[in-house]
């Protein structure tokens, strides 16, 4: 599947203290990478803080 051809799909998910986050499986199944390795290519913008009480900046 060529890049034009590929699923965009938008979502928020928690990334771990140490960098990492999972991509849900229904998003997994919808890019059709379920089950293989891939390159994904996303752009990510921090909404909040979890490990502090102030939150942060958007």
């Amino acid at each position: 599947m060529s890049s034009s051809e590929s699923p965009t799909i938008s979502f928020s998910k928690k990334v771990d203290k140490k960098g990492r986050l999972v991509i849900p499986k229904e998003h997994r199944q919808a890019l059709t990478i379920e089950g293989r390795e891939a390159i994904v290519e996303f752009e990510a913008k921090k909404i909040t803080y979890l490990d502090e009480d102030d939150g942060g900046d958007a």
